[in-house]
């Protein structure tokens, strides 16, 4: 039977490795008799494109929302809305940094 084709082929299965260690041989140290050693790679880990996407989306919402709360500063004319806009603001800014983190993660796994 013929493979099927079309634009999505079928996913490969994990790459596996055995080796067998028999006495008098070493795999690090089998104790006489013998030892198996099964290694399964699974591929590369996966890559986070949410958290790319969302921390571009966080950094510009950013920008966005300081330019207008610097603009809309009433100088304690109107202290509840500042302080409103000055909360949405610190509340991005964490957003931000925990999804910055998720990046930061995502970097280290791919290159280390």
């Amino acid at each position: 039977m013929a493979q099927p084709t079309g634009p999505n082929p079928p996913p490969e299965p994990p790459r596996r490795q055995f080796n067998t260690a028999r006495h008098n041989s070493n795999v690090f140290a089998n104790n006489g008799g013998e030892q198996n050693v099964n290694i399964t790679q699974t591929g590369a880990h996966p890559r986070r494109t949410w958290a790319w996407i969302s921390l571009a989306i966080f950094f510009v919402a950013d920008l966005v929302f300081f330019q207008y709360g610097q603009s809309a500063y009433t100088n304690g004319a109107d202290q509840s809305g500042d302080l409103d806009r000055a909360l949405i603001f610190i509340v991005l800014l964490i957003g931000t940094g925990i999804v910055f983190t998720v990046c930061v993660r995502d970097i280290k796994r791919r290159l280390f």
